[in-house]
């Protein structure tokens, strides 16, 4: 897992989600399935899985520098 801010922002399924502009269930699949080397959850509240909004938001980047090469 990569660094992150300890007082990184954390975001819940749902606004990972709508932050990617895809269902919660898509989340849950990529999560799963490590495809596309989405990042793994930071902690869980609860039952439910809590991601860094950094963390994703890095992945996105990267994401999209691959796309444009």
């Amino acid at each position: 897992m990569s660094e992150q801010h300890p007082f990184s922002k954390l975001l819940s399924r749902k606004q990972v989600a709508d932050l990617l502009c895809l269902h919660p269930k898509t989340v849950d699949k990529w999560c799963k399935s490590r495809s596309r080397n989405f990042p793994k959850p930071v902690m869980r509240w609860g039952r439910s899985p809590m991601w860094s909004e950094a963390e994703i938001e890095k992945w996105l980047e990267e994401l999209i520098a691959q796309a444009n090469q």
